[in-house]
């Protein structure tokens, strides 16, 4: 716990009333950092456990299973929160991914917080979640344009001319590199 990271390295499934361990659904191991606030739970959870125990145990020991937990604890828990009892663990998920891309990640940390095996799979489950973005993506370009235009007189005034923007008139903030001139297959110009 002191590094505040879950390495999430298989996964377990009840099969016909059997546990069955395997490969992430990624067939990856991953490394999941956790908030702080959650550092002390866990690490009571862990208190007096082996490396090769699970984290949140059944009461006798061993793997959660599906059905037990959630008749014991998931149900309960709802009704404690005053949530609807028809929420799904599921739903769970879909409310933290739609939480992180509120506070603005990147659909690739999104990607790898939700153990998903491409930035595709991201997207088309939780692309639904980002309405507005075209309006937001050109909002910002209108305000970098009105700044530009307001420290230079004009958008593109020079390379209008044929030269090449300046850095300064683009912005540190960009991360802009200039590359020397090319034709269309990548040939230096004459």
């Amino acid at each position: 716990m002191i590094r505040r990271r879950v390495e999430v390295t298989e996964s377990v499934s009840e099969v016909k009333g059997r546990l069955v361990f395997g490969p992430t659904k990624t067939y990856q191991s991953r490394s999941v950092q956790i908030p702080r606030f959650l550092c002390e739970e866990i690490t009571f959870a862990l208190a007096g456990k082996s490396p090769d125990e699970v984290v949140f145990s059944a009461p006798e020991g061993g793997p959660l299973r599906h059905g037990n937990f959630y008749a014991r604890r998931f149900k309960p828990a709802l009704r404690r929160a005053g949530l609807p009892e028809a929420v799904r663990s599921h739903d769970l998920s879909h409310t933290f991914a739609r939480f992180l891309i509120a506070k603005g990640a990147h659909p690739r940390a999104l990607m790898e917080r939700m153990g998903h095996s491409s930035i595709t799979v991201t997207l088309n489950t939780y692309g639904h979640l980002l309405p507005g973005l075209e309006e937001r993506l050109t909002e910002a370009l209108d305000a970098r344009g009105t700044e530009a235009k307001a420290g230079s007189g004009s958008v593109g005034s020079r390379a209008g001319r044929g030269a090449s923007p300046d850095v300064s008139e683009i912005g540190p903030e960009v991360g802009f590199c200039l590359r020397p001139r090319s034709d269309s297959n990548g040939r230096p110009a004459v």
